[in-house]
């Protein structure tokens, strides 16, 4: 049986190279941030393979530690990494979301003017709009800082009032990226490019949420949030279920039938491939992802060799493995543990 606390979702490599330009537009050499965060300058020349979450924010905290900035080098100025953990304790004391709002511009207009959060209500549709606005025009500022920003404002103000809220659709003005799974895996499917602003609209509902955390809470909350906020699927709350359901089972042994998995979970097998279909995803995508995220996980942290690993994964012979990992990754497993494998014994 499979640890699910470890098998953690993977993302495209060339996410790294994102991550790493406000770094490298302050002159940082990105190499000496590689090396901090343990992992192998190799992974630049290979940005269509997949990585592991904890790589990715390994590489985000070496770049806030050695930057210390909490916006990573995306903005003129730097914000010091101590004002997250300051905001979230003084959150706690406003009554709802709305009044959140109005804080965090409070909050972070006082350590920068680049940046301002805008707040507007369809009141006919009974939804709202919360916008980013920027001090300059938006298109001079990278696609990261803007996700991030976004991804941060919702996850935080999420967790403040003590759950994930539905999000409507999610609108970046950029134009579409190459790879969109990464904003369909941090918000929802329905996303738009080339909008007139960045924002996210929800139900205007949410205003009136109560805030129920405490600031005991905020201190517990930052220690095992380690990467929450960019890399946890809280919008796909039925892929997650599948997922987690999935992990308690032995791999070796094959997967349930689709009708039996839905029984084991309580859910009528239309209402299941209902869910599933509305997250963008569907049970045998589920699946290949799971084999490729358990391959990779054990060629990064174990020793095993390839066949035993294959046959954890659910394939009675390497060769079909080793094939189907090329097709995931671009790579072979033994190359892909040469270059990634590194992070486990530098730790």
């Amino acid at each position: 049986m499979t640890d699910s606390r470890l098998i953690k979702p993977t993302i495209q490599a060339q996410l790294v190279e994102e991550l790493l330009e406000g770094a490298k537009s302050k002159g940082v050499d990105v190499r000496l941030l590689l090396e901090k965060a343990a992992v192998s300058p190799d992974v630049l020349h290979n940005l269509n393979t997949r990585i592991s979450i904890q790589i990715y924010y390994r590489i985000l905290s070496a770049i806030r530690e050695y930057l210390q900035d909490e916006m990573l080098g995306f903005l003129e100025h730097k914000i010091p990494t101590r004002a997250f953990p300051v905001f979230c304790q003084a959150a706690t004391g406003y009554p709802n979301y709305e009044s959140l709002i109005r804080f965090v511009n409070d909050f972070y207009g006082l350590l920068t003017d680049e940046f301002r959060w805008e707040l507007t209500t369809d009141q006919k549709r009974h939804l709202c709009a919360l916008s980013i606005r920027f001090k300059k025009d938006a298109a001079q500022y990278k696609k990261f800082i803007i996700e991030f920003l976004m991804v941060t404002s919702y996850r935080a103000g999420s967790w403040l009032i003590g759950a994930p809220y539905p999000i409507q659709s999610v609108h970046f003005t950029f134009s579409k990226p190459e790879i969109i799974e990464k904003y369909q895996y941090l918000f929802n499917n329905q996303i738009f490019f080339e909008a007139d602003r960045n924002k996210i609209i929800f139900d205007s509902g949410v205003l009136s949420q109560p805030v129920i955390r405490s600031q005991q809470d905020v201190s517990t909350f930052l220690r095992s949030s380690a990467g929450w906020f960019l890399l946890n699927p809280e919008t796909h709350p039925y892929t997650r279920l599948v997922r987690q359901k999935l992990l308690t089972k032995d791999l070796t042994n094959g997967f349930p039938n689709f009708d039996e998995l839905a029984r084991t979970l309580n859910i009528s097998h239309q209402h299941l491939w209902r869910k599933l279909n509305y997250e963008g995803t569907s049970y045998r995508q589920i699946k290949n992802q799971l084999r490729r995220d358990s391959a990779i996980h054990f060629l990064m942290n174990t020793q095993l060799n390839i066949s035993e690993i294959a046959y954890r994964v659910g394939y009675a012979a390497e060769r079909p493995f080793y094939r189907m990992f090329t097709q995931w990754t671009g790579i072979s497993p033994g190359e892909y543990r040469r270059i990634f494998q590194m992070q486990t014994t530098r730790r």
